[in-house]
């Protein structure tokens, strides 16, 4: 799947728009519509997964069929802690929310891991497949 949607760029830059939207989204939700304990607990499942999905999309948007270069990942880096950064001073303006740097820090463990997470991926040898 992930070599398609390197040679497919376009799918993977649709993913990543849809899912900055979706963080938009739920950035836009009023705080006394989330406050129970329990979202309160998945949250940080949320904000890991909607950022690590974030930035593994981005980064197969930006490099495509190219081997990753140092470059690729600085950019991602860049991108995707920026938006997780906007994100929380986004929530700081809507009633009942506020800024987290927990969450900032759970956000930017989700993308540095998806990075990390890509490149074991490519690397696997059941992943390769050699053209002869």
């Amino acid at each position: 799947m992930i070599t398609h949607l390197e040679k497919n760029r376009k799918i993977s830059l649709i993913l990543t728009l849809i899912i900055a939207f979706i963080i938009y989204l739920f950035s836009t939700i009023h705080g006394s519509s989330i406050s129970s304990p329990e979202i309160f607990n998945l949250s940080y499942i949320y904000h890991f997964g909607i950022f690590f999905l974030f930035s593994l999309f981005l980064l197969i948007t930006i490099k495509g069929e190219k081997e990753t270069e140092k470059h690729h990942v600085f950019i991602v880096l860049i991108i995707a802690i920026i938006y997780a950064f906007l994100d929380e001073l986004h929530q700081s303006f809507i009633p009942g929310r506020n800024a987290s740097v927990i969450d900032l820090l759970t956000d930017t463990a989700g993308i540095f891991l998806s990075v990390v997470f890509y490149e074991k991926i490519k690397n696997m040898n059941f992943i390769k497949i050699k053209k002869k």
